[in-house]
């Protein structure tokens, strides 16, 4: 069972989750108005079982100290919780590497949203909502992204997304620390 001021710390992060999740959202990622690829219930990057989640900043501090804690499965190859807000929720992979892939998630707005998702050697998943400004014009107007409002880059081809995902990682090499962490854990006791 969980403690009081656990269950507190857990929702306050899920809120400030949220927020930021929903900030990212509007202003400078990459999105596409379809589904760049079909789930594929065979890609699996987060095990399932138990996890803690927490969010953090640009130099890799654990932002705010709030955690999420809660189980993790999938239904239909799409990542699910009953534990509200998990990070990743609804979240389906595309593999780009080992331990690399792309997580899409649609938006309230029937956009789609796409984050990379990486696995240490230790289990634990980052997952960074890559930056459209993160990029050059040139480099966004030689990879055929349109720079539409809210400074989100429209993506209308999987192989187009995986291009400008390779180009952000490759110009940020080393330098990407901002984003959330999945941590496998022992289930609680109760």
């Amino acid at each position: 069972m969980l403690s009081p001021r656990l269950g507190e710390k857990m929702q306050k992060f899920i809120r400030i989750a949220l927020t930021a999740a929903l900030s990212l959202t509007v202003s400078g990622c990459f999105v596409s108005e379809t589904a760049l690829f079909d789930v594929d219930p065979d890609i699996r990057p987060v095990e399932p079982g138990w996890y803690m989640g927490y969010s953090v900043d640009e130099d890799g501090e654990i932002e705010g100290g709030d955690i999420w804690i809660g189980q993790v499965g999938y239904v239909d190859g799409i990542l699910s919780s009953q534990t509200e807000n998990m990070p990743l929720q609804g979240a389906a992979f595309y593999e780009i590497g080992p331990d690399s892939w792309i997580a899409r998630n649609a938006l309230e707005d029937g956009l789609y949203v796409y984050l990379t998702v990486f696995r240490y050697p230790d289990g634990r998943l980052f997952g960074h909502l890559p930056e459209c400004d993160g990029l050059s014009s040139e480099e966004r107007a030689a990879l055929g992204l349109v720079f539409a409002e809210h400074g989100r880059c429209q993506v209308s081809s999987l192989e187009t997304l995986e291009d400008a995902i390779q180009a952000y990682l490759g110009r940020n090499s080393g330098m990407i620390r901002n984003g959330a962490v999945l941590m496998p854990i022992s289930p609680p006791e109760e």
